[in-house]
Parts: structure tokens; C-alpha cells; sequence
């Protein structure tokens, strides 16, 4: 009986620069669920590195994230779920390396605020 195989654009890559967020996020004890599939508008699926409650996208954007394409599709991203009331937060993964805490702290502030 053959295996069945996710198609290989589907399955989800996790980089370096986000493991190193899942650890900060975990250390400072924001709640948040990563590599989550979210609907957007018109039958769109949209595959966000974390999800951060209440309602708050974060995104790391590494080298891939700079072609015009790729900018495109990170608009678009952007746009849709803004429309349904998340909060994108895009971090090149250059600043998670240089800095996690303020990165981390980012975060946090919008998760306070949303909460207020």
C-alpha cells in the first residue's frame, strides 16, 4: 500500500530565525500557536509562521521574502487578514538575530493592547 505524500510545496519549513522566536516567545510566556493555517477572504488559506492570541499574525521574513513576487504575496497576506481583523507583524529574520529581546518585547506590547 503506497504512502501518501504532502505535495512538497505544502509542507512547512520552519528556519533557524523561528525556532529562535518559538524559544523567546515561550521564555516570556506569550501564548501562540506556530505554523497555523488561517482562512482568509474568498476561499483563501494562508499558512502563518505564529499565531499570537487574541488575534495577531507574526511573521519572520528571511532572504525569499525580498523577491517582488514574494512582496506581492505578503501584501495580499497582509490585506486579507488585516480585513478580518488580525494584526500582521513582519520581522526580517536579521532582527531576531540581532535582537530577540526587542523583537519579543514588540510582541508582548501589542498582545497588552489588544487585551486592553
Amino acid at each position: 500500500m503506497p504512502i501518501w505524500k504532502a505535495p512538497r510545496e505544502r509542507i512547512p519549513t520552519v528556519t533557524r530565525a523561528e525556532i529562535r522566536l518559538h524559544l523567546g516567545l515561550t521564555r516570556a510566556g506569550i501564548e501562540f500557536l506556530s505554523q497555523q493555517p488561517l482562512d482568509g477572504k474568498d476561499g483563501r488559506h494562508w499558512l502563518v509562521d505564529f499565531y499570537v492570541f487574541p488575534k495577531i499574525v507574526v511573521e519572520v521574513n528571511g532572504a525569499t521574502h525580498n523577491s517582488f513576487n514574494r512582496q506581492a504575496k505578503d501584501e495580499l497576506k497582509n490585506k486579507d487578514l488585516g480585513e478580518r481583523g488580525f494584526i500582521v507583524l513582519r520581522f526580517p529574520d536579521r532582527e531576531i538575530w540581532k535582537n530577540l529581546a526587542e523583537v519579543v518585547a514588540t510582541i508582548k506590547r501589542t498582545v497588552e493592547e489588544c487585551n486592553r
